[in-house]
């Protein structure tokens, strides 16, 4: 990766939306002639359809290219989980308030409300969205009588939420309120293979009896998931794709023991 001196500041050179990125932990490089965008702990690299198309050659070796939204690629750090999670902060705390330009919302809407269906409960039971985003579980949630809350490790992802009314924590900061969960969902978010502690750290307050449910996009991360949640004492209820609804991946559902 290209080598220069590191100013931490965020510069727009390119419209997000009319070019493809690269974007990299500054621990894998730093910007070269100020090219690019950087905010402190990823670089955001304008690249042409041509070049997005063959990417993974401009991956540093130590990690993996991991495709987002059609128009970003992730690399991830394979084995250190702490600059993987901090790779993934970056890349959404500089997506920021551009963010739902780029997911399809309906979409996200459809695969929440069939997360909710999977856990099975019934108002007004208390249920934590893990990776909460923009807060697009708020409004689906609320208005059926469901109490929510909002955990997510990007503060901007939060402030998003917070905004739509979304009660929100980081990680941490949730592991230590005396909220009990009956339930948890999380949507488009364990393919990302997120560091195990904050996953744990929500399911510190999910009660006994209590089911975590996901999909994994693609199948991505599925395997490492499957490791957290066994590593957590949690047992798999079931694995695997739902009728009609193939294009969210497939879908994890966890008891708590």
């Amino acid at each position: 990766m290209p080598k220069t001196s590191r100013d931490g500041s965020l510069r727009t050179r390119v419209n997000r939306g009319d070019a493809f990125w690269l974007l990299v932990h500054t621990a894998f490089g730093e910007r070269e002639n100020g090219a690019g965008e950087s905010d402190g702990d990823v670089l955001a690299l304008p690249l042409s359809a041509d070049q997005f198309a063959d990417v993974s050659t401009l991956v540093p070796a130590t990690c993996e290219p991991y495709l987002v939204m059609d128009r970003f690629c992730l690399a991830l750090p394979w084995n250190n989980d702490h600059l993987r999670q901090e790779t993934l902060n970056g890349f959404f705390r500089w997506l920021g308030r551009d963010y739902e330009r780029f997911i399809e919302v309906p979409r996200n809407i459809e695969n929440i409300a069939v997360l909710v269906e999977l856990l099975g409960l019934t108002p007004p039971a208390v249920i934590a969205d893990f990776g909460c985003g923009s807060g697009l579980a708020y409004s689906i949630c609320s208005m059926v009588g469901y109490s929510i809350v909002g955990i997510d490790t990007c503060p901007v992802m939060r402030e998003l939420a917070s905004a739509r009314g979304m009660r929100t924590f980081s990680p941490v900061d949730f592991s230590t309120t005396d909220i009990v969960l009956d339930g948890v969902i999380s949507s488009y978010v364990l393919h990302f293979g997120l560091e195990e502690l904050s996953v744990s750290l929500c399911w510190s307050r999910l009660r006994r009896g209590g089911v975590f449910v996901a999909n994994v996009h693609k199948a991505q991360g599925l395997e490492r998931a499957l490791a957290q949640f066994t590593h957590l004492k949690g047992r798999v209820l079931s694995v695997g794709l739902r009728a009609g609804m193939e294009r969210h991946g497939i879908y994890l559902q966890v008891e708590k023991l």
